[in-house]
């Protein structure tokens, strides 16, 4: 009896684990978005990768929990995405270190490439020793109807659930190019004044106060893209004191983008009534306003050539 049962139950909960998985990287979305910026995937595409895996997930997860066909569907395709994760995330940890998030769930736990690894060789050992018990069934032509309608809805619903972002009207390129008045960086007043001069040349400034959470969202992309391409003149003007900041540059893991503390009123004369104001400035003219969401690789190497 028990040996019919736990292999079951060990796929039953296998499939929880994949449903749980999947909802963690749901609910927030961006943020597995990040994670997949950070692999090196275009900016562009993370959106549509980060549902599409997802969606499998929650395919993968079901079919599990269900039981459906174990032996010739179901345990095959978990084991496949698991052996391909695993690829991944060696890349992951080859590429970002050993002690990078890999994004795995999301932004409900943080883990390591090395961790997530582990996990994964755990699952595929107990799906493929569960296999060996499992006694083959052939579903009727309506059970494969009712799952493949269910395949179609659990793919499509992470993009239903949290739609694709477009920001066709966020990002613009300003009618009337227009002076940044630089010299409020500089000021007597301003005791944390930049060590670079934003005066000449060619810079991506974002004014970002600790307490709003586009704000926190855009260190956290803007980080990622500096450690892509730490050559990118990325200045970033943070609203708070020395600790706040400091935390603030800690936990949402840009520590090696330059900053600099900006307190009002300048802070709110420099940046604007909307937060976060990511502005391209070049000789000190605004050129171009973007929101976080847009900003991306290819967007900042067209402006800086």
């Amino acid at each position: 009896m028990i040996q019919k049962t736990l292999p079951r139950l060990s796929i039953f909960l296998i499939g929880i684990f994949f449903l749980v998985s999947a909802v963690a990287k749901l609910f927030p979305v961006i943020s597995f978005e990040f994670s997949l910026g950070s692999y090196g995937l275009p900016w562009a595409l993370t959106p549509y990768v980060a549902r599409v895996v997802i969606g499998i997930e929650l395919i993968l997860g079901g079919l599990l929990v269900l039981q459906y066909r174990l032996r010739k569907v179901s345990i095959p395709l978990a084991v496949s995405f698991l052996l391909l994760m695993t690829l991944v995330l060696v890349y992951r940890w080859i590429t970002a270190g050993a002690d990078a998030d890999c994004g795995c769930m999301g932004a409900w736990l943080e883990m390591t490439p090395i961790q997530s690894i582990l996990k994964n060789v755990i699952l595929l050992i107990i799906l493929l020793l569960a296999q060996r018990f499992i006694v083959s069934s052939i579903p009727s032509s309506f059970h494969n109807y009712l799952m493949g309608i269910f395949a179609i809805i659990a793919l499509t619903a992470p993009f239903i659930v949290e739609p694709v972002y477009v920001g066709a009207n966020s990002s613009r390129d300003t009618q009337e190019v227009r002076r940044l008045d630089v010299d409020l960086f500089y000021t007597k007043n301003q005791e944390d004044s930049p060590k670079t001069d934003l005066k000449n040349g060619k810079h991506i400034i974002a004014f970002l106060s600790i307490s709003c959470p586009h704000c926190q969202k855009a260190a956290n992309k803007l980080g990622i893209i500096q450690r892509q391409h730490p050559e990118y003149p990325i200045h970033l003007f943070i609203n708070g004191n020395d600790e706040t900041v400091n935390e603030f540059r800690k936990q949402y893991k840009c520590e090696e983008v330059p900053f600099s503390k900006l307190l009002q009123p300048q802070f709110l004369q420099l940046s604007g009534p909307e937060l976060p104001s990511i502005q391209y400035i070049q000789d000190g003219m605004i050129q171009r306003e973007v929101n976080y969401l847009d900003i991306d690789n290819a967007g900042i190497e067209e402006f800086l050539n």
